[in-house]
C-alpha cells in the first residue's frame, strides 16, 4: 500500500450504536417488544452445545488460575496439548498466554506492543468496534484502511497511510469479521515478510471453525517472530459462556505478555480450564463440534441467501465464523444517505427488530448502500424473517 505523509481521505462515518438504539430501540427493549433480532447475541442457538464434555470438577475453586509461571500446574500441558492438536504443529509452550477472553487478549496484546514501541494499529475493515477503543484508550494511533464489496473487500488499492515514526502493527482477523470468508495465508505470509523493522501482524481468529487452523502452519516458518494470533476457545463454536483465550505470540514475547497479564487480566475460570482440558484428551471431539457449529451456519447463510435473491439486499458470502452481513441497497428510500438511512431505521423499528448497522462495524461508508450485522447463531426465524425485512423495507414496503 502506499505511503504518504498526508492524513487519509475519511472514508468511514463515526460509530453511532448507542445514539441509533436510544432513538430507535430503547422503547422496543424496554417494553419487551423485540419480535426479530438477526443482529445480536441475546436468542442464540449453536448446535455444538449438546456435545459439550462435561468433566468432573477437580480444581479447587479458592485459588487464582493465572498463566504464571507453574501457577496452572498440569493444566497448562493439557492446554499446550490441545494448542498442538488444534494447530497442526509441536506448540512450543514459550509462544502462548492463555487469559480469560479474546477482548483480553486484544488488550494485552495492544499493551505489549507499545511496550515494545509500536504506535499506531492500522486496522483491515470492517474490524471490531472494541479493538479501536482499547488502541485509542492505550493512546495508540488507529487507521483503518477501507475496503468495499464490489473490490470483494480487498483493502483499497492505493490508500495512503501517513509516515510516522514510531513502529506500526497491522490488525487483520480471520475469518473477516462480519464478511465470514478466510485470509489466505500466503498473503498473511507476504505481509510479514514486508513488515519493516520493529512492526507486527496480529490476527484476531476469536470466531475461527478451522480444525486443524487455517493459519497454523504460518508458526512453523520464519514469519512467527513477527506474527501474534489471538484465539477463542469456546466463541467459534457459539459458547461464550467459557471464559478462556489464548494469545499465540513469539517466545521473545513471553515474558512482557505474562508481565500485562498481571496487570489488565488476572485469572482464567476454573470450570472453562477443566473444559479445555477435557478437550484436550480428546481434541477429535473438539474437531467434530467446529463441524457441526460451521455446518449450522453455512446452512443458515445458504436460506438466507435463497430468501434475497433477487431483491435488493445481499448477503455477504461467509464459509467461516458466525458473524456475517447483509448488503442492503437504500436507493429508493431517499435523496441522501442519511435519509435513507432514517427510513431503513424505522422501518426495523416498525417491525420491532433492532439491527447493527455499518458504522458500528466500521464498514467504509458506500451509498446507498447500507450493511447490516447478521449473526448465523440467532435462531433460524430471526435470520431468514429479518432478512426478508429488509428486503421489503428497501423496497419502501411499509
Amino acid at each position: 500500500m502506499a505511503i504518504s505523509e498526508e492524513r487519509p481521505h475519511r472514508f468511514f462515518e463515526p460509530d453511532e450504536y448507542t445514539a441509533i438504539n436510544k432513538r430507535y430501540f430503547a422503547d422496543i427493549h424496554g417494553a419487551g417488544c423485540v419480535q426479530l433480532d438477526p443482529s445480536g447475541w441475546v436468542q442464540t442457538l449453536s448446535d455444538a452445545a449438546g456435545m459439550v464434555l462435561l468433566p468432573e470438577r477437580k480444581l479447587p475453586l479458592s485459588r487464582y488460575y493465572m498463566d504464571e509461571g507453574n501457577a496452572l500446574g498440569e493444566a497448562r500441558s493439557s492446554l499446550q496439548d490441545l494448542l498442538s492438536a488444534w494447530e497442526g504443529i509441536a506448540m512450543d509452550p514459550m509462544r502462548f498466554t492463555a487469559c480469560p477472553s479474546v477482548g483480553v487478549a486484544s488488550l494485552l496484546t495492544m499493551a505489549v506492543l507499545r511496550r515494545k514501541g509500536v504506535g499506531r494499529i492500522i486496522f483491515e475493515t470492517p474490524c471490531y468496534f472494541a479493538a479501536i477503543l482499547q488502541a485509542e484508550w492505550l493512546g495508540l494511533e488507529p487507521v483503518l484502511v477501507p475496503s468495499y464489496r464490489r473490490d470483494g473487500y480487498r483493502p483499497l488499492a492505493g490508500f495512503a497511510i501517513p509516515r510516522i515514526k514510531q513502529r506500526s502493527a497491522w490488525w487483520l482477523t480471520h475469518p473477516r469479521v462480519t464478511l465470514g470468508f478466510n485470509q489466505k495465508p500466503e498473503n498473511v505470509r507476504a505481509l510479514t515478510r514486508g513488515l519493516a523493522a520493529g512492526d507486527y501482524v496480529v490476527i484476531d481468529e476469536a470466531l475461527d471453525q478451522s480444525f486443524p487452523s487455517e493459519l497454523g502452519r504460518l508458526h512453523a516458518t520464519e514469519s512467527e517472530q513477527r506474527l501474534i494470533r489471538l484465539k477463542g476457545f469456546g466463541k467459534p463454536l457459539g459458547l461464550n459462556g467459557y471464559r478462556l483465550a489464548f494469545i499465540l505470540h513469539p517466545a521473545a514475547l513471553r515474558a512482557d505478555m505474562v508481565d500485562c497479564l498481571e496487570t489488565f487480566a488476572g485469572a482464567i475460570d476454573a470450570h472453562s480450564l477443566e473444559a479445555a482440558c477435557a478437550v484436550a484428551a480428546e481434541p477429535h471431539h473438539l474437531s467434530r463440534m467446529m463441524q457441526v457449529a460451521n455446518h449450522q451456519v453455512l446452512a443458515l447463510r445458504v436460506a438466507a441467501d435463497k430468501v434475497v435473491a433477487g431483491s435488493a439486499v445481499a448477503v455477504n458470502p461467509l464459509v467461516n465464523g458466525y458473524l456475517g452481513s447483509a448488503v442492503v441497497n437504500l436507493q429508493s428510500l431517499g435523496a441522501d444517505q442519511q435519509s435513507r438511512r432514517h427510513r431503513f431505521l424505522l422501518g426495523c423499528q416498525k417491525r420491532g427488530m433492532p439491527v447493527i448497522i455499518g458504522p458500528s462495524m466500521h464498514f467504509a461508508s458506500d451509498p446507498p448502500s447500507e450493511a447490516v450485522r447478521l449473526n448465523f447463531f440467532s435462531t433460524r426465524e430471526y435470520v431468514l424473517r429479518g432478512v426478508a425485512a429488509f428486503t421489503e423495507i428497501a423496497a419502501a414496503i411499509s
